[in-house]
């Protein structure tokens, strides 16, 4: 069977086409660290936007970091390859989130971004987060240090999440948790937190959770014959708040993770 990351690298080329980004007509400029900046700058530093098509690279692993990423429309999902060629995904970015800080270090990033569909995004060049001249530069630089420290603090927490949930809860309590998550983010992106459309597979779900396809399939029917959400397709219906659920849901066997264990898994 040819493995899904390879064929990814392959066929999927980085679409370069930038624009210089209009912020003042953006509908994330409340979220974004970019917001705010003087039109006194001029061209200075500005941050760049392009358009990029489902299944397209934004970034490859190796590639030199060029500056951070600002997601406008669209989604996009995270992860890396090893040497062996198993795919592993990192993340998932929606509108209004960040990505490309991997590669802040030491210049070069580790993992690949790839579009889950058309999208928008802005490249914030490393250089706006440097003292610029001027009052107004000074400033506005200021101003995006401090938004990228809150991003790196929250990017931290979300990780610790959910090492936490891969190492300690079943096989339940992960996709639990992930939906709760994804349902508050939604929610912050300004969609219906109780009622979308997932953005990714359930094959990128499994993965991400380091689950077994059969088991989240089998998971989500348990969910819905549970009266806990409705779902169709790609299509989700939250019907009782996640958080609570897994307490209420403490006392029923979880024959998903048991069975998890014999299966092998989704790479």
């Amino acid at each position: 069977m040819s493995n899904p990351a390879s064929t990814n690298i392959v066929m999927m080329n980085r679409d370069r086409h930038e624009s210089p980004a209009s912020c003042h007509a953006c509908s994330r400029v409340g979220r974004c660290p970019a917001a705010g900046r003087p039109e006194s700058l001029g061209q200075t530093d500005q941050p760049m936007q392009k358009l990029v098509k489902s299944g397209k690279l934004v970034i490859e692993a190796e590639a030199k970091f060029e500056g951070i990423y600002v997601v406008r429309a669209g989604f996009f999902k995270s992860y890396t390859v090893d040497t062996d060629g198993s795919m592993q995904v990192t993340g998932f970015h929606l509108p209004g989130e960040f990505f490309g800080m991997d590669g802040i270090e030491d210049g070069v990033h580790k993992e690949y971004v790839q579009a889950l569909d058309t999208g928008s995004i802005c490249r914030l060049p490393l250089e706006v987060f440097c003292s610029l001249n001027g009052a107004a530069g000074h400033e506005w630089s200021t101003q995006m240090t401090r938004s990228l420290l809150k991003l790196m603090s929250s990017t931290i927490r979300r990780d610790r999440d959910m090492f936490f949930t891969l190492g300690k809860t079943t096989a339940k309590g992960r996709l639990l948790t992930f939906l709760s998550d994804l349902s508050r983010r939604m929610g912050l992106s300004g969609y219906d937190p109780s009622e979308f459309r997932l953005c990714m597979s359930r094959t990128d779900i499994a993965n991400h959770l380091c689950l077994a396809l059969e088991t989240v399939s089998r998971l989500f029917t348990q969910l819905q014959a549970e009266g806990v959400l409705e779902i169709s397709g790609r299509a989700l219906r939250i019907l009782e708040p996640l958080d609570a659920t897994p307490r209420k849901l403490a006392a029923i066997p979880d024959v998903s993770a048991r069975r998890a264990v014999a299966e092998p898994k989704t790479a």
